[in-house]
């Protein structure tokens, strides 16, 4: 590390992330009196060990060091207790240590330090912390600067994560993210019952045990005004907790809102659709959700959401007339992604799709799985809107040549980079069809894998065909 052109002693900021840092070296850094005014001190990815972190927590020269980034190294508790038990870094604002092996012991030692009162951004994912751990994060009353606080991917149950949400002295907090623990609804319901957090912009709680009452408690929340991005895919939630979200009018705001891999229901849907505070939303997860017609009527039905941009709605239970609904929206007049992957739409519910003019700005289609036929491929195929289609995936369908052929004359698409077709029923002339378009310059990936009536020759002889190069993935039957 001699000379290293990464330290900059005039700028006092050191840069060593992935360096092969040992603890030789932290201890040269630790022990260097030109480094008394250290503001950086980053060396993520370095593999270091308890001993290399208790090395820093003991320094106490560093009295102007504002950021400190020591994620994906093996520090463990000795070394987090050390790092939260020093009480000269009074200026620090951004701490990193995710990635860590922290369990309860060093995040306790983190949560009771009484000096960094600028904190503004913590940063524990992906760690070994537990409630114990997380109480005593979520008792600290010193830290009335944070804004950002990240505690995903831990083992983080109730207990936890009420102690974070009875929280009343992070009034400036943005952004907290919890997903990927074990909080159920009596933790959901802290969240949910916190009236400090009025600048909250995402909170993320995907990926734990929350049931319909958490779910309500957090839908009645009425301080949140700028909330953002709220995520709640891979919980327990059924109609009640869809409907109480769906209800929600405080957060005019929010831009981003998942919910996938949940049991809402058409009444859940139905809540959501009816929503008229959204009117800034973009993005909208509904994956997986046991949604039928009559809850995709009403999404489609919905005109407040003008900034849509990308609706997800992939393995649900919406046919030919849920389908239809949707495509009858004129509001969703900035949509670029629509994903329907796993539905029951045949060939009517993919000719409507393709029949809407209003989402000129489309640019990634996905419908597979959904038995269209020759009459939807066709429609599609047809389509004269979609001059921004980037990706189309229309495989695992009942599709065959005749559907392909209209399909291959299609001169409207020429910024489509990825064309789906594999489990279908295409076969060598259909291909051939495809590899005759002028139009798809930018086509970089064909796949048709597992499309039984492409003969083994055939096969070899469209991989030799320089119309396709190395875009065509054809493997399988």
């Amino acid at each position: 590390m001699e000379n290293n052109p990464n330290i900059e002693t005039e700028n006092i900021k050191i840069e060593l992330d992935g360096k092969k840092v040992r603890i030789n070296d932290v201890l040269r850094i630790t022990q260097d009196e030109k480094l008394k005014n250290l503001e950086r001190l980053s060396l993520r990815y370095n593999n270091l060990g308890n001993d290399s972190a208790m090395l820093i927590g003991s320094n106490n020269t560093w009295s102007k060091l504002k950021e400190l980034y020591l994620s994906v190294n093996q520090i463990g508790d000795d070394g987090a207790s050390a790092i939260g038990n020093n009480l000269t870094w009074v200026n620090l604002i951004d701490l990193r240590l995710a990635v860590c092996q922290i369990g309860d012991k060093g995040a306790v030692c983190i949560g009771n330090n009484t000096a960094w009162k600028n904190l503004r951004t913590l940063s524990l994912g992906n760690n070994k912390i537990g409630d114990k751990g997380a109480e005593a994060i979520g008792r600290n009353t010193v830290w009335t600067n944070l804004e950002e606080l990240f505690l995903q991917s831990n083992q983080i149950g109730n207990s936890g994560c009420i102690a974070i949400g009875k929280n009343t002295s992070w009034s400036k907090l943005k952004k907290l993210e919890l997903q990927m623990n074990q909080i159920g609804d009596e933790g959901a319901i802290a969240i949910g019952e916190n009236s400090t957090w009025k600048n909250l912009e995402e909170l993320l709680l995907n990926h734990n045990q929350i049931q319909d009452n958490g779910a309500r408690a957090i839908g009645k929340n009425t301080t949140w005004s700028n909330l953002k991005r709220l995520e709640f895919s891979a919980n327990k939630i059924e109609a009640e907790g869809g409907k109480a979200l769906g209800s929600n009018a405080t957060w005019s705001n929010l831009r981003e809102f998942g919910i996938n891999e949940n049991h809402i229901g058409d009444q859940g849907a139905i809540s959501l659709g009816g929503n008229p505070s959204w009117g800034n939303l973009e993005v909208i997860w509904l994956n997986s959700n046991e949604i039928g017609n009559e809850g995709a009527g009403a999404l489609g039905r919905n005109t407040a959401w003008t900034n849509l941009v990308e609706l997800r709605l992939s393995s649900n239970n919406i046919s030919a007339k849920g389908a239809e609904i949707i495509a009858s929206n004129t509001s969703w007049k900035k949509l670029k992604v629509l994903s329907l992957r796993a539905n029951e739409i045949s060939d009517e519910g993919c000719a409507a799709i393709a029949k809407n003019s209003g989402w000129v700005h489309l640019e990634e289609v996905y419908l597979q799985r959904n038995n269209i036929a020759d009459l939807g491929a066709k429609e599609i195929g047809n389509n004269i809107f979609w001059e921004k289609l980037k990706r189309l995936d229309l495989s695992e369908n009942m599709i065959s040549n005749e559907g392909i052929v209209t399909m291959a004359m299609n001169k409207v698409w020429v910024q489509i980079e990825e064309l789906g077709l594999s489990s279908n029923l295409i076969g060598y002339k259909g291909v051939c069809q495809l590899g005759q378009n002028t139009s798809w310059k930018k086509l970089r990936r064909l796949t048709l894998s597992h499309n039984s009536r492409i003969k083994r020759e055939e096969q070899n002889a469209l991989k030799s065909n320089l119309l396709f190069g190395d875009k065509l993935c054809i493997e399988g039957y």
